[in-house]
């Protein structure tokens, strides 16, 4: 991280009237002015938070207000954004613990698209990170 960029938010007056006035805009003209790549940020936080159910009235003005914190943050840097296979596998493999009863062996493995030794490698992985949650809860 720069210290530009942790300057521009340690002075939270310059960047809050941004954020504030950002509603003072129309939404189909906001779409129109913001850069490609932005746009195309601003359309995914828009379409994850009617996904989850956010009020109408408030979706495009909080997309469009972290999409603006993250311009003004990160614009200008050249970023890697990876693709989350990594998360998307322990996602995975949580459900497919949970959904595991002792005798769906077969089912989970055809169901994930995972062979049966894969399978026991996960459940293995899964079981030992459910003791550690709960051994941490007893202390």
């Amino acid at each position: 991280m720069s210290n530009q960029n942790l300057d521009l938010f340690a002075n939270r007056d310059e960047v809050e009237p941004l954020l504030d006035n950002l509603a003072a805009i129309p939404p189909d003209e906001q779409e129109k002015i913001w850069p490609g790549t932005l746009r195309d940020l601003l359309a995914v936080l828009v379409d994850e938070m009617r996904r989850a159910g956010l009020p109408e009235s408030d979706v495009f003005d909080l997309a469009g207000r972290l999409t603006l914190a993250l311009a003004l943050y990160m614009g200008g840097r050249g970023i890697y954004l990876p693709a989350g296979n990594r998360l998307k596998m322990a996602i995975r493999d949580t459900l497919i613990y949970s959904e595991f009863n002792g005798r769906n062996f077969k089912y989970l493995s055809r169901k994930y698209k995972i062979n049966q030794s894969a399978l026991y490698d996960i459940l293995k992985r899964q079981k030992l990170a459910y003791v550690r949650r709960r051994q941490l809860d007893l202390l």
